[in-house]
């Protein structure tokens, strides 16, 4: 699950690939910092919790830098991998 700022939430592996293959088609990040805030696990479930910056370039515009924070929701899969199911992004930028 996808969840972006700005955005209705996008649900399924498809669905989230279709939105992210025409955002990275519309636009290009550059510059991009992720810092890991605190991690927490219990059992199968893990929560990581952070903060971004980049700059986003648009195929024609102005570059645009922005801040924010995201929530990674992890679940252990069946193999023992660890496999993010819920995606939160949202920029500290206010609404135009």
């Amino acid at each position: 699950m996808l969840l972006g700022t700005g955005m209705a939430t996008v649900r399924g592996k498809a669905a989230i690939t279709e939105q992210l293959t025409g955002l990275f088609n519309a636009v290009s990040f550059r510059e991009v910092v992720g810092t890991v805030s605190d991690i927490m696990v219990s059992g199968d479930l893990g929560v990581e919790t952070g903060t971004y910056s980049w700059t986003i370039v648009p195929a024609s515009g102005a570059a645009s830098p922005d801040v924010g924070k995201y929530v990674h929701v992890w679940k252990r899969q069946g193999n023992g991998a660890w496999q993010v199911v819920r995606y939160v992004v949202n920029s500290d930028k206010p609404a135009p």
